[in-house]
């Protein structure tokens, strides 16, 4: 739904990195983990901020916070002052941190949106994906070098409110490393102290792979994914989906929660299964619903792509901390038939759903690195749904001095069939789900998950203001 917002970036500075890096970190190669993202879009963000605290005359001393507490934020997650760089004589992709590649630093733009504020954006469940789109910096890149880092700062100038926008490399963080970085920013940007127990690390070489010479596997992933580097090739079946869809959000309160996973968990066939975690509650709601929404035949396949988090799974483990890509595509199948709605809200669906995700994660913790390319092989397929994040990810914890946002939304292009994002709501126990899908499917999705939620009793309530 376009709201008529516009967009305009009125000035971009640059936040410079306060300290060099160690030495021997001056130059941190992809590993096989980050390879895989090199050529993909990069993760943006999007925080609005309601209030009338951004006018004419507080704007500039709120950007000067703001940079300022960036700069802090940086020193310390200092490879997203650098640049992604190719290194020919190795086949190497490095993120280079040297004073040369930092140069001036990070970009920071500001900007005004004129049309609209962002009690109007934060309040609709339907997104306004060019207004989204605007407020985010582009981070896009065709060709290396290319930066990490990009931030970008909007006010509203017609009716208040602001926006922060952020977009980091996929090549150089996955989510949770996303997450964390801005934890910390964000408790900097308070005034405390930076978080020690948010202190990263970086050391590529700690991520092992069971097949010797991981160096040359992610140069083999380079090779196959960016033949042509320097050069990064921007049209690819990731990019220039989002404007294709229809994005829509919806929130699932403890209650709902809970009466999914007593609805699975009074459905399996056997009382040995353990209870549902969030995760696959959720995300087996989503993916039956999905199923039904495309009419698939009961005899074909379907297929339900998320991540799974290595840090924990490799040998040796490399500890919450690692910043950088630490996670495996996995894949869960079942025939459609499994997963169609049927009975009493459609419990069947998501019994035969949760049971094919959990058996998925327990390949998954068995064997953490087998068939690592699996996820990319089956991604373009029809028959997908992809789901992201985590409902641990709590992205309305990010205070960056102003208090907590109203409104928190992924606005990185889609997959082509359409993306889920799965992360924690703005109180505690709620789960906030945003589906970007095809728009002859949303509404039959939409239909699904509030008819389960409505046969269970509990009212599926919407964000009071996104209704």
């Amino acid at each position: 739904m376009a709201s008529g917002v516009q967009v305009r970036v009125v000035g971009t500075t640059y936040v410079p990195l306060l300290r060099p890096p160690p030495p021997h970190l001056e130059q941190i190669p992809l590993s096989f983990f980050d390879a895989w993202f090199l050529p993909l879009p990069p993760i943006q963000r999007i925080f609005l901020y309601d209030g009338d605290g951004a006018d004419d005359t507080s704007f500039p001393s709120l950007v000067r916070a703001l940079k300022s507490s960036l700069a802090d934020a940086i020193a310390v997650f200092f490879p997203l002052a650098g640049k992604l760089t190719y290194l020919p004589s190795t086949g190497d992709v490095v993120v280079d941190c040297s004073p040369s590649a930092v140069g001036a630093g990070v970009a920071f733009l500001e900007a005004e949106a004129s049309g609209g504020d962002a009690r109007l954006l934060s309040g609709e469940a339907t997104h306004d994906v060019p207004a989204f789109l605007g407020l985010v910096p582009d981070l896009e890149a065709s060709e290396l070098p290319a930066p990490v880092l990009a931030v970008q700062v909007t006010r509203f100038v017609d009716g208040g409110g602001l926006a922060v926008g952020v977009a980091i490399h996929h090549a150089v963080a996955d989510g949770h490393s996303f997450w964390r970085f801005m934890s910390a920013w964000s408790a900097v940007a308070r005034g405390g102290a930076f978080p020690v127990a948010l202190a990263p690390t970086f050391d590529r070489s700690a991520i092992v792979h069971p097949i010797p010479m991981a160096t040359e596997m992610a140069r083999d992933l380079l090779r196959k994914l960016t033949p042509e580097l320097p050069m990064i090739p921007t049209e690819n079946w990731l990019r220039r989906t989002w404007l294709q869809h229809e994005t829509t959000t919806l929130e699932l309160d403890r209650h709902q929660i809970e009466h999914l996973k007593n609805r699975i968990a009074d459905g399996e066939l056997t009382r040995t299964a353990p209870r549902p975690s969030t995760f696959v509650a959720v995300s087996a709601l989503v993916w039956s619903s999905a199923v039904q929404a495309r009419s698939l035949d009961p005899g074909a396949a379907t297929r339900l792509v998320f991540q799974g988090d290595c840090r924990r799974r490799v040998d040796p483990p490399v500890g919450e901390g690692y910043f950088g890509n630490c996670i495996k595509g996995c894949v869960a199948e079942a025939a459609a038939g499994e997963l169609q709605l049927h009975g009493g809200g459609g419990g069947g669906g998501v019994v035969g759903a949760a049971k094919a995700i959990r058996k998925a994660i327990d390949e998954f913790v068995a064997r953490p690195l087998d068939e690592f390319d699996r996820a990319g092989r089956v991604w373009g397929e029809p028959d997908l749904v992809a789901v992201v994040a985590s409902p641990r990810f709590m992205p309305y914890s990010t205070d960056l001095g102003w208090g907590a946002p109203s409104r928190v939304e992924y606005v990185s292009e889609s997959a082509p069939e359409g993306l889920v994002v799965i992360t924690g709501g703005r109180t505690d126990g709620i789960v906030q789900v945003s589906a970007c899908l095809r728009p002859v499917h949303m509404q039959a999705f939409r239909s699904r998950i509030l008819d389960f939620v409505a046969w269970s009793l509990c009212v599926c309530v919407w964000c009071p203001v996104w209704r």
